[in-house]
């Protein structure tokens, strides 16, 4: 199932070229990548949140978060989520105390919705931001063995690892070229907030 919602940071300009640039050239030299996928809704991304249901958000929580907006964020050195032998290729976000305020506001903000248990949401790719481990094949989520939470594991408050994709299925024996590729740091900021609903592929823009 992907009947899923996500809220997603957006970056600035210039740092979500930068991001492209990197698609492409992992692209370019045969790796896996999110260049092929040119859909408008597909843009570097942070995800806040996955649910398989939310309301409309508070006029008022908007204004809060748009308060906060722009914020400097650094994209770290790549790292892997998952294992086998394909990949998660991300560069991880620095969590700073300004951010990470950030993320708590949303989601202590946000109504719990009423949804089917995490197993029934695993096709939380839809929003093509969680990490998952290799059982994601069977439609579990990484940490499916935790108490069933309807919030995607690693974007829930004290668990979030904040990043932005690269590619989803980086074979093993390609990883040392996607590193000599994409390296460093991008320092930039987020300006935006959207929705990602994966059930009518729509996406609205919330803040920014």
């Amino acid at each position: 199932m992907s009947d899923v919602v996500s809220l997603e940071l957006l970056l600035d300009r210039a740092t979500e070229d930068a991001v492209r640039a990197e698609w492409a050239a992992l692209a370019d030299a045969g790796m896996s990548s999110l260049a092929p996928h040119t859909s408008p809704s597909n843009r570097p991304h942070v995800t806040l949140l996955v649910r398989p249901t939310l309301a409309p958000l508070d006029a008022g929580l908007l204004a809060r978060i748009a308060a906060t907006l722009p914020l400097a964020v650094t994209l770290g050195e790549p790292i892997l989520f998952g294992d086998g032998d394909r990949r998660v290729f991300v560069r991880p976000v620095a969590l700073t105390p300004e951010l990470e305020e950030l993320h708590r506001m949303l989601h202590a903000g946000v109504a719990v919705g009423e949804g089917p248990d995490r197993r029934e949401v695993a096709g939380a790719r839809g929003s093509q931001d969680v990490p998952l481990r290799a059982s994601d094949r069977t439609g579990a989520f990484e940490g499916d063995d935790s108490p069933m939470d309807e919030d995607a594991p690693h974007t829930r408050p004290g668990e979030w690892t904040p990043h932005v994709t690269l590619a989803r299925r980086l074979r093993v024996s390609d990883i040392p070229a996607a590193r000599a590729l994409v390296s460093g740091e991008l320092h930039g900021r987020v300006t935006a907030l959207r929705r990602w609903d994966a059930a009518s592929k729509t996406v609205t823009e919330l803040v920014g």
